[in-house]
């Protein structure tokens, strides 16, 4: 039978990986976001540059 104290650090546990779980979920996700606009300031970029370069 588990007693008080195992339930508690047992809880804890499931706490603390849902935590850590959703941390880095919102740091996948903020990365992502970056990458993404990243990209977006280069293809711009290149564009302008193809502009340039033709004329």
């Amino acid at each position: 039978m588990a007693t008080d104290h195992e339930d508690a650090v047992g809880m804890l546990e499931s706490v603390s990986n849902a935590i850590i779980v959703a941390g880095a979920a919102m740091v996948f996700l903020f990365g992502r976001e970056v990458r993404v606009k990243r990209t977006q300031v280069l293809r711009d970029l290149r564009a302008m540059a193809q502009v340039i370069d033709m004329h």
